[in-house]
């Protein structure tokens, strides 16, 4: 990765792959992901209550649900996020979900949405809709299939969002610069992962709860930042939160708190736009 080179269209010159990584806060070589993944990951409710809660604080939920939007999860898992936003929501909502296991329970899951509802619903229409917004046809809004072979008409979208997703990458520029092709101009990228400048990370690394194999690379909210604004995009809101390790409780409340409002959380989350 850092014998490559990348020129991003807000940048003059190329830069090495690696500049983005130049203040984090532990050495290159130490990211071997010394933990194994938890059997024990938060479930899909869970998670749907942090997507809303993270949409709502970057205030685009409202936006996302009106009628004119084209919006694409990366990574989108088992697909509650897409169900979710198709029973609330008026717009064209389409996964990409390159796991073959995850892609089949995603499609279980809108294919029950689709039974549950009328064949005049609007809804129905839009699940049409969905295949003919991109190339490669699908009798569902979500494909089995990675970034490098999605094909979605350029500037077409009007909002990406990517959930734990870009950790995961071998080369996680290259979902920021097909965000950026497939977006409009005023549309906006959305990303939520790992923060390795939070309190927890900084405090003993080798033990943070991210630090897991599954992990290819851990940005900070100064490198991501960098990522995104090299490729173009102008940073609307940054926040971070969560990062103390203990069951529910007083302390643990306040000092999430603390941790957020210095912006050390666990995770961090952005939105950015397309100029």
């Amino acid at each position: 990765m850092n014998k490559k080179s990348y020129r991003g269209r807000g940048e003059n010159k190329e830069r090495p792959l690696y500049f983005m990584m130049a203040q984090l806060p532990f050495n290159r070589e130490e990211l071997v992901g010394l933990n194994e993944p938890r059997a024990a990951l938060m479930d899909d409710e869970a998670n749907l209550r942090i997507t809303r809660r993270n949409l709502e604080e970057l205030r685009v939920r409202a936006e996302i649900l009106a009628e004119h939007t084209a919006f694409l999860e990366i990574g989108c898992g088992r697909g509650y996020v897409l169900a979710d936003l198709y029973k609330q929501g008026n717009g064209l909502y389409l996964g990409l979900e390159p796991i073959p296991t995850q892609f089949k329970i995603a499609k279980q899951t809108l294919a029950q949405l689709k039974r549950d509802v009328k064949t005049t619903s609007s809804l129905v229409a839009r699940f049409k809709a969905a295949a003919k917004f991109v190339k490669q046809r699908g009798p569902l809004p979500v494909w089995n299939t990675t970034l490098e072979k999605f094909n979605v008409k350029k500037g077409t979208l009007t909002h990406i969002y990517s959930y734990h997703v870009i950790e995961h990458l071998e080369n996680p520029l290259l979902m920021i610069e097909k965000a950026y092709e497939w977006l409009m101009p005023g549309g906006k990228l959305m990303i939520t992962c790992p923060n390795v400048g939070g309190a927890m990370a900084s405090k003993n690394f080798a033990t943070w709860r991210c630090n897991i194999r599954a992990h290819r690379w851990l940005p900070d909210v100064t490198s991501l930042v960098r990522m995104i604004e090299a490729e173009g995009f102008l940073l609307r809101k940054v926040f971070t939160y969560g990062g103390y390790p203990r069951p529910r409780s007083l302390v643990k409340s306040v000092a999430n708190m603390y941790y957020k409002w210095q912006n050390k959380g666990d995770v961090l989350c952005l939105m950015a736009e397309k100029l």
